[in-house]
């Protein structure tokens, strides 16, 4: 078989597993989201806003979506954001809300390294700057020399850029509706620090705390699609919890991540995601998978409203099978490339490398995939002859710590239950 016939017959599994299984997952992300702009209502005193990168490809889905069932319209535009950028407007409003969030981003960086992505100028790690970070470390170094005030300065007027760039997309609007995939809800916390004239709601379709670890508490959002924390086997949907990466990337276009603002010719702030032909890229034919599911979006019609969640249901089991339990072929479909991990560094992660199986001791092969983005798919390439082994072993594990959670969770609500009988009058 020539390269050619390779390329071809992977864009092709990648499309039709992009309408069978990711399409009718779009259709209900698009679904729930409709349904709750539609309760909340949206008039001319708010705005729906959706962030840079996902919200892109999220917003131009939902109008396909509302297009197909007979549904107007919702007027939004797109946010130019990221994690970084929102951070600034935050940090410069109330420092102490966005402490614990920078501690946990800068953590085991030196403080030149966390002013250099804070200012988009590159500080000298050496010295006090090449400390530990903590904010007051930084605080106080950005304050001490002309080289520091020149970073706050810098980092001061990226966060004005984003001000004025919200600005020209809200208009006179004082609500305004932050829509993002999740998972956390750093962006929408930020935003409302540093937006305190505006009443900001963050809308996320998948919610989750994994940052609990850190002590951190969830900020204000709702969760459409999933909000669990943890993985249960028994939830189709909490499967975007194993593998999460895979499921952003769906929704993320191969475009850069928001770090700086300029101001254009005409006097517009644009962000370094605006490079030359960048509206093309999110065209849904960019990607084979996501073109598969716009594809099945535009099967839709007002008849196939009622049907969503069960199809969709239905997609989150076979994504979860896949996930959980990946074949070789689904190693290739499902196998997340390079991702950069954000908030200005360059650091990426990736699924698997060119090391062969043969060539790792077991010891080392058992920790690869412990550390892997998707431990599963790791072991399915690390153990290609007992990996039908491991993998139910694996998910055995998780089905015992998640029924503990579960006994855990529901023993106070048999506890209040118990003593509200005991209150009851007898007959």
């Amino acid at each position: 078989m020539t390269e050619f016939a390779v390329r071809r017959d992977a864009a092709n599994a990648r499309h039709a597993f992009g309408f069978d299984v990711m399409g009718p997952i779009l259709a209900e992300c698009c679904h729930v989201l409709s349904i709750h702009f539609d309760a909340v209502g949206h008039d001319r005193t708010s705005r729906v806003l959706y962030c840079a990168r996902g919200g892109l490809v999220i917003r131009r889905a939902l109008d396909v979506f509302r297009e197909r069932i007979g549904r107007p319209g919702l007027d939004g535009a797109d946010l130019m954001v990221s994690r970084l950028a929102a951070s600034r407007l935050g940090l410069l409003a109330c420092a102490q809300h966005v402490a614990p969030l920078l501690a946990l981003e800068f953590e085991g960086r030196s403080c030149a390294a966390a002013a250099s992505v804070l200012s988009g100028k590159d500080l000298p790690d050496h010295g006090e700057w090449a400390q530990p970070y903590t904010l007051e470390r930084l605080l106080r170094l950005m304050s001490a020399d002309a080289r520091g005030r020149e970073a706050h300065d810098a980092m001061a007027w990226q966060a004005a850029l984003l001000h004025e760039h919200i600005a020209s997309r809200c208009g006179g609007a004082r609500t305004l509706h932050i829509v993002d995939t999740g998972v956390f809800g750093s962006i929408g916390h930020c935003l409302a620090l540093g937006l305190p004239d505006r009443a900001v709601h963050a809308v996320l379709l998948f919610r989750a705390n994994y940052k609990r670890r850190a002590g951190l508490s969830l900020p204000a959002a709702v969760g459409l699609v999933c909000e669990e924390n943890d993985y249960s086997p028994w939830k189709p949907r909490s499967v975007s919890r194993l593998y999460w990466p895979f499921v952003e990337a769906f929704f993320e276009p191969e475009l850069p991540s928001v770090r700086t603002y300029d101001r254009a010719a005409d006097g517009e702030v644009t962000s370094n995601l605006q490079q030359a032909n960048w509206q093309s890229r999110l065209s849904p034919q960019c990607d084979a998978m996501r073109a598969g599911a716009f594809d099945y979006l535009a099967t839709l019609d007002p008849a196939s409203v009622p049907s969503i969640e069960a199809r969709a249901t239905r997609a989150w089991r076979a994504l979860r099978k896949r996930i959980v339990y990946p074949t070789r072929d689904d190693l290739a479909l499902l196998g997340v490339a390079r991702r950069g991990v954000d908030f200005g560094f360059d650091d990426v992660v990736d699924f698997g490398d060119a090391v062969s199986a043969a060539s790792v001791a077991l010891s080392s092969r058992f920790a690869r995939a412990r550390e892997s983005i998707w431990p599963e798919g790791e072991i399915r390439r690390l153990f290609p002859v007992t990996a039908g082994l491991w993998l139910p072993l694996l998910e055995a594990g998780r089905f015992v710590a998640a029924s503990g959670r579960a006994a855990l969770t529901l023993a106070p609500a048999r506890e209040r239950a118990i003593r509200r009988c005991r209150r009851l009058p007898l007959s």
